[in-house]
């Protein structure tokens, strides 16, 4: 039987320690310049998350480690790999808390409430949100606080608890009036819109979602315009205005390929051909709700994939194909019912 030396053992961990802290610090470099980049990072992207799996377990990586996982998180969640990027959130709020590391655990928090929501897992979400909410108060972190707030705001709009939905938005645009923060203050306004959009109220809509857009045009954050656009757009072909509704789209679809927001295609697509059965053009209405369909279904979006077979059950209604029709809105009223959520209107 062969011996092994303890010391031998001892160097070996040793330098695979030097080593592992030696990547995380050279990838949290390297992302930090490129975050923008979506060609780089989709090359990148698998040595990046072995580098954050193997760093979670040394705790002299940590401030690298959590570096690079929040400057790194815009890109997973926009490119749609939500599964992998939550396993990596959970650890993180694991170290986090092992470590002692409270503002960091808020963060971690609201982003993981935040994926879950992207997932339809709304009861975990809900559950992430109010311990970040929760963590945030003790500590006296006012920002935190109001952006988890907000964000709950938003998945309660979507999840039809309006009267939730609307305290909590607005609660959280008063404390980033107080921080005077322009990020938080076109969220929560972009939130707004989105609310008073699915009460019917033009134009409070308008008013809180070109807030946003002015905000965001101004920071130069081309993800968040992109947001208000989708959302302007949406709010006038609920209103019938189908050519302003595919003019905001239009825009939203430039900033999604520019800043390479592949899940927010399907949004846009939906929107586009909700905007297009308005305007009567039942073909190409069909076309983007397949467009939007692929990608619900490639991301696992179910909500949006109810609604989005919801518009092509009324797209065959008016052909008169009465059993695909059928077929597409039992579809959306069964996916609804399994997620425990109102159709949307």
């Amino acid at each position: 039987m062969a011996v092994v030396s303890l010391s031998h053992s001892r160097d070996y961990a040793e330098f695979f320690r030097r080593r592992v802290l030696a990547n995380i610090q050279y990838w949290q470099d390297y992302v930090t310049g490129r975050t923008t980049d979506i060609a780089v990072l989709d090359n990148e992207r698998d040595r990046i998350l072995n580098a954050i799996s193997y760093a979670l377990d040394i705790e002299e990586a940590w401030p690298y480690t959590r570096n690079l996982i929040l400057i790194f998180s815009s890109y997973m969640e926009r490119r749609g790999y939500w599964d992998v990027w939550g396993q990596i959130l959970s650890r993180a709020i694991k170290t986090a808390q092992r470590l002692d590391d409270s503002a960091s655990q808020i963060t971690l928090l609201a982003m993981l409430a935040r994926l879950r929501h992207h997932q339809s897992r709304f009861k975990e979400s809900i559950t992430r949100y109010r311990q970040s909410i929760r963590l945030a108060r003790r500590l006296g972190d006012t920002f935190n606080e109001a952006r988890a707030c907000s964000n709950l705001g938003y998945l309660f709009i979507e999840q039809r608890y309006f009267y939730r939905a609307e305290i909590l938005c607005c609660y959280a645009l008063e404390l980033f009036e107080q921080l005077n923060s322009d990020h938080g203050r076109a969220h929560t306004h972009n939130h707004l819109g989105v609310f008073y959009s699915r009460q019917r109220c033009q134009n409070q809509a308008e008013y809180h979602l070109k807030q946003a857009c002015g905000i965001w045009q101004a920071m130069g954050d081309q993800h968040g315009l992109m947001r208000g656009f989708i959302n302007l757009g949406a709010l006038y072909a609920r209103h019938r205005q189908p050519e302003q509704a595919l003019r905001y789209l239009n825009k939203a679809l430039e900033q999604a390929r520019a800043t390479g927001s592949e899940t927010a295609l399907g949004t846009i697509y939906m929107n586009m051909g909700y905007a297009h059965r308005v305007n009567d053009d039942l073909t190409q209405a069909e076309i983007y709700a397949r467009q939007a369909e692929a990608i619900f279904h490639k991301y696992s979006d179910l909500p949006y994939l109810a609604q989005v077979w919801n518009n092509l059950g009324n797209v065959y209604l008016h052909q008169q194909r009465w059993d695909e029709a059928l077929q597409y809105l039992e579809k959306a009223r069964e996916m609804w019912r399994a997620l425990g959520i109102e159709p949307a209107n």
